[in-house]
């Protein structure tokens, strides 16, 4: 009984690993982006742009995460109170969400006829 549970187990787990998907290489989802570690207010205010610019085009594609305006708000006043370490911080974290964040609304694009059952 016992081995019976056991092989239905590992029979479950490779049949799970044998449908799943691996990670398009070139997804921007994917895609490490290289951010400096270190950096004055001005290339922060540039991080803090490109973040607004990806945020808003994810508007426009109505998949922003909320979480995006929240980190740039938080990285907006952290670097008007001259706190350039939360501000770095918070700053990247937005561009991370704003890129996933367009990530996922480009591939829901493309697969959203594969979720409709039927």
């Amino acid at each position: 009984m016992n081995r019976s549970i056991l092989l239905l187990g590992v029979c479950s787990l490779s049949l799970l690993g044998a449908c799943s998907k691996p990670p398009v290489a070139d997804s921007p989802a994917n895609t490490v982006q290289t951010i400096p570690a270190t950096g004055d207010a001005a290339s922060i205010q540039a991080t803090i742009d490109e973040a607004q610019a990806k945020l808003m085009e994810a508007r426009q594609l109505q998949h922003a995460w909320s979480s995006t305006a929240e980190f740039l708000q938080s990285a907006t006043t952290a670097l008007a109170n001259g706190d350039l370490e939360s501000a770095r911080t918070d700053s990247q974290r937005a561009l991370l969400t704003a890129n996933a964040s367009l990530a996922q609304a480009k591939k829901q694009q493309a697969t959203w006829r594969n979720n409709i059952p039927g």
